[in-house]
């Protein structure tokens, strides 16, 4: 589902977090998928607290989430597995009179960022500090939704402005900062941000056309496009070194081609034999990874090392792969197809691709992986979709980590974020309203769990 939305987002030039809000809205079902400075008021969110653990030799298939209040509530299971990993489990709930709470993102620290509906009213961009929720209001009075967040706690993302138009912001603490748009353009999309503030994107120019940008001091500056008569282009992500990757029109429009990019200079990163290609993520390496046409007309998944594209290959027997996120180490993971026409989420080192399998059910999509080559996403079980995560070789079901009140309560659908401590964060749902909530599971280490007894 997820990867459909991003396809359908770039067919109608719109940041796919915005079309994401509209499966947040219908409190959508993952289980038949297959795939000017303003400001504002702080609100904290009340957020609850639960520990349990789970044992890496074994899968754990059943179902739940959580909350977000300031004290710990000591719900604790210990497995007798020696090699068992315990999790405090935070959940978020909507402050305000929100309808629900979406993440987008997570940083090293565990700092969530996303949207908080409030029925038919303007949906405001959130992040979380101290377990609590902090409500940034909107800019302009239009709607706001937080689309990364970097290691300061800094977020990007898109603002709907007072003539409607949508512009990128940064936030610095509690404050939202429109950072406007190109020359003569009229809107424009923060995608991703990096730890020294600088956010790509898309923003529409003085001919109305799209180009990928960089910021400088919080001003938009145009990446160009590449060579051949192109006309746009998108930013996708940015590293720490300011290196961006996406797509650009090439061909006189006829195809896309995955770009990186070093200063101002766009360098292409051509396809695997077909006709297009995009770049989704980039490590600090400058390594990138994404999803190319090959000459047979199937879609592979890639990783490059400078400009040299990489076909990552497929699970065996299947047809196409497709890459999602890359890390430290240009480990990859995305989804790929199988032989008999599911998808199963995977991960590759470069030249092996191990598929992860599912939960129990069809198709599994992996989302985001850390440089200890853990992976979160979602898979189908029996009879419906749960985030997992991918740790010591097994994929643990997330809702497995709640205790089996909660899971009476709460279903985790769809792991979004892993960080390199290990920290998940998952969207779930209520389960008697389908309302939508920000799970985050937080390893806790044996120092720590003496230190907190």
């Amino acid at each position: 589902m997820y990867p459909s939305i991003k396809s359908a987002a770039n067919s109608r030039d719109v940041p796919y977090q915005s079309l994401i809000k509209v499966w947040v809205a219908g409190k959508g079902d993952l289980s038949s998928g297959r795939g000017a400075s303003v400001k504002h008021r702080t609100s904290l969110s009340p957020c609850v607290h639960f520990k349990v653990a789970v044992s890496a030799t074994r899968p754990i298939r059943s179902r739940s989430a959580t909350l977000a209040l300031s004290a710990l509530i000591g719900l604790t299971a210990i497995s007798s597995n020696a090699h068992a990993q315990t999790y405090e489990v935070t959940i978020f709930f909507p402050p305000n009179g929100g309808t629900n709470i979406a993440g987008y993102a997570m940083n090293a620290t565990g700092q969530v960022t996303g949207l908080i509906q409030f029925g038919d009213n303007p949906s405001h961009v959130f992040f979380t500090k101290n377990k609590t929720v902090h409500d940034l209001g909107t800019l302009a009075g239009g709607s706001t939704e937080g689309t990364q967040i970097n290691d300061s706690g800094q977020v990007t993302g898109i603002a709907y402005v007072a003539n409607g138009d949508v512009h990128a912001f940064i936030t610095e603490g509690e404050t939202i900062t429109d950072l406007g748009t190109l020359i003569g353009g009229a809107n424009s999309y923060g995608e991703a941000i990096n730890a020294s503030g600088q956010v790509t994107g898309q923003a529409s120019n003085r001919g109305g056309f799209w180009r990928a940008f960089i910021t400088k001091n919080n001003k938009l500056y145009s990446l160009g496009t590449l060579a051949g008569g192109a006309t746009g282009s998108a930013g996708n992500a940015i590293n720490a070194s300011g290196q961006v990757t996406g797509y650009s029109d090439y061909n006189n429009d006829k195809t896309t081609h995955a770009f990186i990019t070093n200063g101002s200079t766009m360098s292409d990163l051509g396809t695997l034999g077909g006709n297009n290609s995009v770049g989704m993520a980039i490590n600090d390496s400058g390594q990138v990874t994404g999803n190319a046409d090959t000459a047979t007309g199937t879609v592979h998944a890639f990783v490059t090392n400078g400009t040299t594209m990489t076909d990552l290959g497929t699970l065996t027997g299947g047809a196409n792969s497709y890459g999602d996120a890359i890390n430290a180490t240009g480990q990859v993971t995305g989804y790929a197809d199988t032989p008999d026409g599911y998808e199963h989420a995977f991960i590759s080192n470069g030249t092996i691709m191990t598929d992860l399998g599912t939960l129990g059910g069809n198709n599994s999509q992996g989302h985001a992986i850390n440089m200890s080559g853990q992976v979160t996403g979602y898979s189908q079980t029996a009879d419906s979709a749960h985030g997992f995560v991918y740790t010591n070789g097994q994929m643990i079901d997330l809702n497995g980590l709640l205790t089996k009140k909660q899971r009476a309560t709460y279903s985790v659908s769809y792991g979004m974020a892993i960080n390199d401590a290990g920290q998940v964060m998952a969207w779930g749902n209520v389960v008697a309203t389908g309302d939508v909530l920000v799970f985050v599971f937080t390893p806790i280490t044996a120092a720590s769990e003496h230190t907190r007894q």
